[in-house]
């Protein structure tokens, strides 16, 4: 029941997070489309006043951010009820609603390739969620004992390699040649920072109503909701901001499906890891192998639909 609860969350998460996005993209779209029509009337006028517009002054796009982060919460929900293996995956419905309302109301078209494309993500999260662990909080049942888990040693160790490799990504990032794979993981480790925490506020709160002892007679529990918090928001307008810079750079068609594998590759691994969702060493390393060969499935998919946008980029040009 729990686990189907947390289905349902994530599943509801990610229709809004698709439906917000192809909103955001419809306002753009408009937004540019206006601010191309302004700069041929002012023909004569200054190049520095096209595009001028703000996303910020469209109740459009701004209707869509809040669709957004609105599936964003459903998101932390989910993770309550369970194991982030299971929730992150399901991410994919997003990819799919965007797609299908794109070509409903964007008059975007899906090649074959693609077709196939989404197809083999699908098939791949769809081995993700077999061979996924079904448990939900496995920190404790307690504030305490979450606590306890959070200051444990993998805990500990896990978190700050994952800073650290962040801190070299982001330098390489700011002061050296930035590639569309080292802006993939970048954005892909500050997701995983968010699930992780996402699961941790959860598990707190959850833990925290169930129990008889609420948060405030808990030592140190709500110093450790306010850091993760903290840490919460800070990842995501990180993570804001290096998409935003993948996007300026290379194509949606590029980035996006490369974007869901390494996402969804650091915070199942992440989450496997750090929350210990297996009690056996054979059973972690069998859902290592089976989630090694999900992963190759979805970047199989992902090339076919770059390909195809590739391809279509190419048609453009000779029309042109």
């Amino acid at each position: 029941m729990v686990l189907a609860l947390g289905v349902m969350s994530a599943l509801l998460a990610a229709s809004l997070i698709g439906t917000g996005q192809t909103i955001q993209k419809y306002a753009i779209s408009n937004l540019i489309s206006a601010a191309d029509a302004q700069e041929h009337a002012k023909a004569n006028k200054s190049k520095q006043k096209q595009r001028s517009q703000s996303r910020v002054s469209s109740p459009t796009w701004l209707l869509g951010i809040g669709l957004t982060y609105l599936g964003e919460v459903f998101n932390g929900l989910a993770l309550g009820q369970a194991s982030a293996a299971v929730v992150t995956p399901l991410n994919i419905v997003s990819v799919i609603v965007s797609g299908v309302l794109g070509c409903i109301f964007l008059g975007e078209t899906l090649s074959r390739s693609q077709r196939y494309g989404y197809a083999c993500i699908i098939a791949g999260v769809g081995l993700i969620l077999v061979v996924s662990p079904q448990g939900g909080n496995t920190l404790g049942q307690s504030p305490d004992e979450i606590l306890k888990s959070l200051s444990s040693f993998m805990f500990l160790t896990g978190f700050s390699s994952v800073f650290l490799v962040q801190t070299v990504l982001i330098y390489n990032a700011l002061f050296r040649r930035t590639t569309i794979m080292l802006l993939t993981c970048i954005c892909s480790l500050f997701g995983a920072i968010v699930v992780i925490g996402s699961k941790v506020v959860s598990s707190l709160l959850q833990t925290a109503a169930t129990s008889n002892k609420p948060l405030s007679a808990t030592p140190d529990a709500i110093p450790a909701l306010f850091i993760m918090g903290i840490m919460i928001v800070g990842s995501i307008v990180i993570q804001e901001f290096f998409k935003q810079e993948a996007l300026t750079r290379f194509s949606m068609t590029k980035f996006q499906p490369i974007f869901f594998a390494g996402f969804n590759t650091a915070a199942v691994l992440s989450s496997v890891v750090l929350f210990r969702e297996f009690s056996t060493w054979q059973g972690l390393g069998g859902f290592l192998c089976a989630f090694a060969v999900a992963i190759s499935v979805i970047l199989a998919g992902s090339k076919l639909i770059q390909g195809a946008g590739e391809e279509r980029g190419e048609l453009i040009k000779d029309h042109k």
